[in-house]
């Protein structure tokens, strides 16, 4: 946390709108109220707004109204455990969390095709979900969105998309860009 706290207080000297602190498994691994507590002592300290990856994507499902969520990341089973529970703990219910199983730095190497399938089996093993959640800015997958709401019908909350549409609500922009998911192609207000 050091040097987030460090490149936060870099950028805040700057005197942005908006201060985007990227990176989930850092934040998230601090639990939904350690991580709530962090960022709200950096904006009283800094005087700038801040957000995570991990509550950007809280303020999502809010916004989208769902309450249970199967999620898929490229992280291994311990750290998805821990995201499970930030998520359970933020108060949605989760209903899986898994892994695609492939190194870190091979990720974005993964054709979104097979990323496509292997979600799509993903969320037929864990029926009732309202959400898919997809966990992780290293996808290459941002033409599979559209494709996996409509053959799912419910909405996917990739981390690229949900990052866009909330800095545009945050600054007062509203510009919908249809085709990356139901965020971006509708703009919801902010929940």
């Amino acid at each position: 946390m050091p040097g987030y706290e460090a490149k936060a207080a870099e950028l805040a000297a700057m005197k942005p709108d908006l201060i985007r602190v990227i990176g989930a498994p850092p934040f998230m691994l601090l639990g939904y109220e350690g991580e709530r507590d962090t960022i709200r002592s950096w904006e009283e300290r800094y005087g700038i707004p801040m957000v995570t990856s991990g509550q950007n994507h809280v303020r999502a499902f809010r916004t989208l109204g769902v309450r249970r969520l199967v999620g898929a990341s490229y992280f291994p089973e311990e750290l998805n455990a821990l995201f499970r529970t930030y998520l359970t703990d933020a108060g949605f219910e989760m209903l899986g969390m898994e892994g695609i199983d492939v190194p870190f730095a091979d990720v974005p190497k993964v054709p979104s095709s097979e990323i496509r399938r292997q979600l799509t089996e993903m969320f037929a093993r864990h029926p009732g979900g309202e959400c898919l959640y997809m966990l992780g800015s290293a996808w290459k997958t941002l033409d599979i969105i559209d494709p996996l709401e409509a053959d799912l019908g419910v909405p996917v909350v990739h981390a690229l998309p949900a990052r866009c549409w909330e800095t545009q609500m945050r600054l007062g922009v509203r510009q919908p860009i249809p085709g990356y998911g139901r965020l971006l192609a509708e703009m919801p207000e902010l929940a």
